[in-house]
């Protein structure tokens, strides 16, 4: 199967391959294998993408998938606030059906935000079926998909048979869906902890990733360069409130930093971390983390989102998935008022998530005060196309609306 993009605006990311203002992209059984001002390829299927941008596709290397059908029902929560909502109180109640719906649904956002890459950090795994759950709900979405999984997160216990069994079922690394182990850090279990799932994960070959973060008297990392675990395989997320010389360590280790700034500006973990991580030598890159954080914005509850400002959020509220609870909880943030509810005690969280996916036959939710009108979803079609790079390895994609 022959596919070429053409007329759209290359911006390639490659020197080697360059930039065109006007450009072709031809895809041979999903692999890119040339990309030129011009290409004859008279039987492929033919993709205009006159006035529209074809470029790499975007990475996100942390977002609690699972979280999706969730969305902005948090968006003026502090962290405390989500800990306490989300891990305590809804987290224990889902079922497998409900995290691949959440794994599935999430991914399929993502994509349509031109998200090609995602690292998808598990942690609502409250059993083996609900981390079978979110890797088929990944699998089932087009993408490529890092499975980070965070095993009996927020439990003490050893791991690792859990570990070995998911990263048998994920040994190809040519494969969609991959893995990735996350660690859940010296504060929640204990240095000795961190230290045995490094090693399991060095065995495994498999990278790591940790929340990380200091009131401006904890020094995380320090600690852990003293016992010798800073690696350059882990990535360390947020890592608000740590040191300079902090940010050296980690930088001198090799490792990396995924800011998340919408999320951590609105739960009060601090100022992004951006420039200081710069200034010590990092390159930070960019995360969603979690949906209910997520502002709400003017899009019809069934409108494809689009691609944010506030870190490709692509926020947008359910109508029937928010306020569960109307008589305690608040409005988000900058809405005139709630939509009516009534409470849906011990209701499936599947039951809420599955009624995202029905036609657009709602009216839109109500706008925030401050937003424009929203655009009608009938004149909003949009299509998303990935594929892989033969040379880079990287993923590729072309969005347009019609």
């Amino acid at each position: 199967m022959r596919t070429l993009i053409t007329g759209g605006s290359v911006l390639s990311m490659d020197p080697a391959v360059g930039d065109f203002a006007s450009g072709d992209v031809l895809i041979e059984n999903g692999i890119i294998t040339r990309v030129a001002a011009h290409i004859d390829a008279p039987d492929a299927e033919v993709i205009d993408a006159t006035e529209r941008i074809v470029m790499p596709g975007l990475i996100d290397n942390h977002r609690h998938t699972w979280q999706t059908a969730l969305r902005g029902i948090g968006a003026d929560w502090t962290f405390p606030d989500y800990r306490a909502a989300i891990h305590a109180t809804l987290r224990p109640r889902y079922r497998p059906e409900d995290v691949y719906l959440g794994n599935l649904l999430g991914r399929l956002e993502a994509l349509h935000c031109g998200v090609t890459t995602m690292l998808d950090w598990f942690h609502c795994a409250e059993g083996p079926e609900h981390a079978d759950a979110a890797v088929a709900g990944l699998r089932d979405a087009p993408g490529r998909s890092i499975f980070c999984y965070g095993a009996n997160y927020g439990h003490q216990g050893s791991v690792e048979a859990e570990i070995r069994r998911v990263h048998r079922e994920l040994d190809d690394e040519r494969g969609p869906v991959t893995m990735a182990f996350g660690l859940r850090g010296a504060e929640d279990t204990s240095i000795e902890t961190v230290a045995a799932e490094l090693k399991l994960a060095a065995e495994l070959g498999l990278r790591t990733s940790v929340h990380i973060a200091s009131d401006g008297t904890a020094r995380p990392v320090d600690d852990l360069r003293r016992h010798g675990l800073l690696e350059a395989s882990t990535t360390f997320v947020h890592a608000n409130g740590i040191a300079d010389d902090e940010l050296r360590m980690l930088a001198d280790a090799g490792s990396s930093i995924s800011i998340s700034p919408d999320v951590e500006l609105k739960m009060g973990f601090g100022w992004p971390m951006t420039g200081r991580a710069l200034a010590a030598g990092l390159r930070p890159t960019l995360s969603v983390d979690d949906t209910p954080a997520a502002a709400a914005t003017s899009s019809p509850p069934c409108a494809p989102p689009t691609l944010s400002s506030e870190a490709w959020t692509a926020p947008y509220v359910p109508a029937t998935c928010w306020n569960s609870s109307p008589s305690t909880r608040r409005p988000p943030v900058g809405w005139r008022s709630a939509p009516a509810a009534s409470p849906r005690a011990r209701t499936p969280i599947s039951s809420c998530c599955a009624r995202t996916t029905s036609p657009c036959s709602r009216p839109p939710t109500q706008r925030p005060a401050s937003s424009p009108q929203a655009t009608p979803a009938s004149s909003t079609r949009s299509w998303s196309r990935a594929a892989r790079s033969s040379a880079t390895g990287r993923c590729w994609v072309s969005t347009c609306r019609h």
